[in-house]
């Protein structure tokens, strides 16, 4: 594993990723740390009854009007998600609204995770029926 700090878990793309001998995939060290992002930005706050507080509250936000005051609202809400990750490094996140219109939000993030030097890059878009959560650049 190359940061045992960012852990293994199983490989998720909307499903378990199954390998050809029936096994389940995994991830681990950075590409770990990074599906636990989306999995984090793609739930709801309070979707999961045991850990209310895992994830965003973003769907108040989908159809409201593009604001100052919502605008920073929604850079607090995410920054404040990725950073409740205790593999962030505290301080790092980053986050600007860079598109809103009554159907989508498009988010630029940067963050930091544990003993890795370069920065997390993320495209963040948030729509009526689809969350999206892109790595740019590591």
């Amino acid at each position: 594993m190359s940061n045992p700090v960012l852990g293994r878990d199983l490989a998720l793309d909307d499903d378990f990723v199954l390998l050809p001998g029936g096994d389940v995939a995994t991830r681990e060290g950075l590409d770990n740390f990074v599906q636990a992002l989306r999995v984090r930005l793609s739930t709801e706050k309070g979707e999961l009854w045991s850990h209310p507080t895992f994830g965003v509250r973003m769907r108040r936000f989908v159809k409201a009007a593009n604001t100052p005051l919502n605008r920073m609202d929604v850079e607090v809400e995410v920054a404040d998600a990725i950073e409740s990750d205790p593999r962030t490094v505290p301080g790092s996140a980053t986050v600007r609204v860079v598109e809103w219109d009554l159907k989508r939000i498009v988010l630029e993030a940067t963050c930091r995770a544990v003993g890795i030097s370069n920065p997390i890059n993320l495209v963040i878009g948030f729509g009526l029926d689809q969350i999206t959560v892109d790595v740019v650049f590591r």
